[in-house]
């Protein structure tokens, strides 16, 4: 380069020094994209509940700290900076993933802008197609940990940077170890339990800090890593991926708001359905081929059996999971111990899903022979006219959800 340089001064141009030129690229290098494929775990299709390791694709910002700090450079010298909106001297940049359409995709936000949430302002920094389970996860954002940390310790143009996350809760759950929504102490950011969620607040319970995740996860591995003993732990089962304060996570608002109005929605629509068994009833006194209303009393036994064999199944599935995680991620850790790793899991898995299998017979068995479905009462036909007419339509899958534009228009 100095040769090169020398020479080009003999004809009149001048050229940065080197120093400025190394500089220059390795600014530029910070939004270098890296595209390969890698290992991920996925669910063979021939057979449910088991797994494999593919080689499938992936992408990310390879130097995401650095790529950062150029796009508020670039946002700074365009005056599209504002601080109003954000108290104290600092610049927050939320973080959060999601999966959907085959992939799961991280993206990042600068909130010191007019609008933080728009598409433009949303950049998919690390994404690859494979499902977002705890594993993948794992092997996917840990490379981001040391950056995300260097973020949070960075001071930019006497401004402190802080970090947060957002996604669902799914997500969040995952990025800081715990067993989720169908553990014994479900909540992210205390010990409470499931049963304690529906009575009165106590004054015993404690909040969920960094350093309390980390007293929980070495209290598991002392159980042995067990995940029985989870529950023992405040279901702290995994060393998180980020050291990001738990006071700087985005509640998934959406999410809460759109499953709120279908617990109401579903409230509504069960009260409906109940109407239309009494009314059922009603006419089984008046029709001739029944004496009195015991069908109806049949119906509502098999209603409670019905839903004692869901809960069976649910917490069959959750057992299945646990293992199923533990599995994949002693595999990742020992790929050279695989076959005896499967020997030593695959049995519990098996014997789980055969048991989730019996009750599933049973449960379709009872459904075929329950006369009465919800779809059939009048009531309940009702409430769908009125959806149609409002132009809303509830999904096929994720429970029969609504969207949140349709939950807003249904507000209105």
């Amino acid at each position: 380069m100095k040769i090169l340089s020398r020479w080009l001064k003999t004809k009149n141009i001048i050229c940065a020094s080197n120093a400025q030129q190394r500089s220059l690229a390795k600014k530029w290098s910070c939004d270098d994209l890296i595209i390969e494929k890698a290992p991920f775990m996925v669910e063979k299709k021939e057979s449910k509940g088991s797994f494999e390791i593919k080689e499938l694709p992936c992408a990310y910002i390879n130097n995401l700290h650095g790529h950062i700090i150029n796009v508020l450079d670039r946002l700074e010298s365009n005056n599209l900076l504002l601080n109003k909106k954000i108290k104290g001297n600092e610049i927050h940049i939320k973080i959060g993933g999601d999966h959907g359409g085959g992939s799961f995709k991280m993206c990042y936000q600068v909130v010191n802008v007019e609008k933080p949430n728009a598409k433009t302002n949303t950049t998919v920094c690390n994404i690859f197609e494979a499902s977002d389970c705890k594993t993948n996860l794992k092997f996917s954002l840990s490379r981001f940990k040391s950056e995300i940390d260097l973020l949070q310790n960075t001071i930019w143009r006497e401004k402190q940077i802080r970090v947060f996350l957002f996604g669902d809760y799914k997500f969040l759950c995952a990025i800081y170890g715990i067993t989720g929504a169908t553990g014994r102490h479900p909540c992210l950011f205390c010990n409470i339990t499931r049963q304690g969620i529906s009575t009165p607040i106590k004054d015993n319970i404690e909040m969920r800090s960094l350093e309390t995740l980390d007293s929980h996860l070495e209290k598991y591995k002392n159980h042995g890593s067990n995940p029985k003993f989870a529950n023992l732990c405040d279901n702290v089962i995994d060393q998180r991926l980020f050291n990001v304060p738990l006071d700087q996570i985005g509640i998934p608002a959406l999410h809460i708001s759109l499953g709120t109005y279908l617990k109401f929605f579903n409230m509504l629509e069960d009260s409906c359905h109940t109407i239309d068994v009494k009314i059922a009833g009603r006419m089984a006194v008046n029709n001739q081929t029944l004496e009195d209303c015991e069908e109806f009393n049949k119906y509502i036994e098999k209603q409670r059996q019905i839903k004692q064999l869901q809960i069976s199944i649910q917490d069959l599935e959750n057992k299945t999971r646990i293992i199923t995680e533990a599995l994949e991620t002693h595999i990742l850790s020992n790929p050279e111990n695989e076959e005896y790793i499967k020997l030593v899991f695959e049995p519990r898995i098996i014997h789980f899903e055969e048991k989730k299998k019996e009750k599933i017979s049973e449960l379709e068995i009872m459904k075929e022979t329950d006369h009465v479905k919800m779809s059939f009462g009048p009531l309940v036909n009702k409430l769908d006219e009125v959806l149609n007419l409002l132009g809303v339509q509830r999904q096929a899958y994720h429970g029969k959800s609504f969207v949140g534009n349709h939950v807003n228009k249904m507000l209105k």
